[in-house]
């Protein structure tokens, strides 16, 4: 799989989070080359920190409940 194939999967899913309003995308060029920039809008962050907090919750409760001795 080339390179661009990649970059442009990346740039289709970054179109639908900021579609969704999750993401902001900013295009710009550093000398002859474009650059783009990608930042979480607010609604990206609160949706963000629900999706990772149930498997942190996972990882708190068996880190707290076993020791690398029980495995």
């Amino acid at each position: 799989m080339s390179r661009l194939c990649r970059a442009n999967s990346l740039f289709q899913h970054l179109a639908v989070l900021e579609n969704a309003g999750l993401v902001q995308i900013e295009k710009r060029y550093a000398g002859r080359r474009g650059r783009t920039w990608v930042r979480p809008t607010d609604v990206g962050d609160t949706a963000l920190a629900e999706e990772i907090a149930p498997p942190a919750l996972l990882i708190a409760r068996v880190e707290t409940t076993h020791t690398l001795q029980d495995w």
